[in-house]
């Protein structure tokens, strides 16, 4: 655990790992640390000079909204009454470049990740395939005798007739068509708001509430989604 030096009220030496460079900072001061445990906090008086060994404490509060807040560490502060020394993050609102682009690459990551679960429960093998599916099936639906070799092989292992397959592929491409739409539907949608925003800020007429505008876009841009996307 990090160790700070606080003597008669003032940093003398920020918390560190390694503790041995506290020992040689008290020596400096004329304090000896050498059989100091640095477990908990304690103090070394010597005349009216009172040297404190304390521990170092990090908070990491989270920002108030996933987007849109810059996190700024800040100076470590002696806290008496515990006795610590305790640095924290403070967060402040972007600006609205900053804004705009923190809330688009949580929008593209959501995307993304809704767009990986549509394939969820498939192998990477398999979902290749895909594509010559859809292929074969839509050749075959528009004619029967058309060349399927890839449905004719799963029907084949699986005991059924190609028509079987064939509609159980129609099946998941229509339903993998829907989902897709969705996400990418709202993701476009929520695009096409902040391009409006854009705009405003190009031609000076951004409104008071810009940045409660990018908070709601970047909370709610998913439209009531099934519960297999989110």
């Amino acid at each position: 655990m990090k160790y700070g030096l606080i003597l008669n009220g003032q940093i003398e030496c920020d918390p560190v790992s390694d503790h041995t460079i506290l020992t040689r900072k008290a020596a400096q001061m004329g304090f000896n640390l050498t059989e100091t445990t640095f477990t908990e906090a304690v103090v070394q008086r010597i005349a009216s000079r009172a040297l404190w060994i304390v521990p170092g404490i990090e908070e990491r509060p989270q920002p108030p909204a996933p987007t849109g807040y810059r996190g700024t560490l800040t100076g470590w502060q002696y806290q008496p009454s515990h006795p610590r020394l305790l640095r924290t993050i403070t967060y402040t609102a972007m600006p609205f470049d900053d804004a705009v682009a923190d809330t688009l690459n949580h929008i593209a990551e959501q995307q993304d990740t809704a767009l990986a679960r549509i394939e969820h429960g498939y192998t990477e093998q398999e979902v290749k395939t895909w594509a010559q599916q859809q292929a074969e099936a839509a050749a075959w639906t528009a004619d029967h005798t058309a060349s399927v070799p890839l449905i004719e092989g799963l029907a084949l292992r699986r005991g059924v007739t190609v028509a079987v397959v064939v509609e159980k592929i129609n099946a998941k491409v229509t339903a993998a068509a829907t989902m897709t739409g969705i996400v990418l539907g709202d993701a476009q949608a929520a695009g096409d708001q902040i391009n409006a925003l854009k705009v405003q800020h190009e031609t000076d007429t951004l409104p008071d509430d810009w940045f409660d505008q990018l908070q709601a876009m970047a909370s709610g841009w998913r439209k009531n989604w099934p519960p297999e996307l989110m």
